[in-house]
């Protein structure tokens, strides 16, 4: 279940949070990690390049790299949540 948070944010009752920045940066949290995704507005979609995403900032000077396991998890729950916003997206 979701629950919109901003114009452009959504809080999942799963414990994570996408959030859509600027023009040009998404993110993803959840834990305490967050995962700044590049996103770019496209003429029909959004394209979101999660394969580019490859390092989770946990603190000032702290990061710990994104596992496979972890990449396919965050994919399907930005995709959930960009649809649940009803935004067309393609992720990259």
């Amino acid at each position: 279940m979701f629950q919109k948070v901003g114009p452009s944010s959504v809080r999942s009752d799963d414990g994570y949070l996408v959030r859509r920045i600027s023009r040009s940066c998404l993110i993803y949290e959840e834990n305490g990690l967050t995962l700044k995704i590049e996103v770019e507005i496209g003429v029909n979609d959004l394209a979101v390049y999660l394969s580019a995403a490859t390092e989770w900032n946990i603190g000032e000077d702290d990061i710990r790299y994104l596992t496979q396991d972890e990449r396919e998890k965050v994919m399907n729950r930005i995709q959930a949540a960009l649809k649940f916003l009803h935004v067309p997206h393609v992720i990259l």
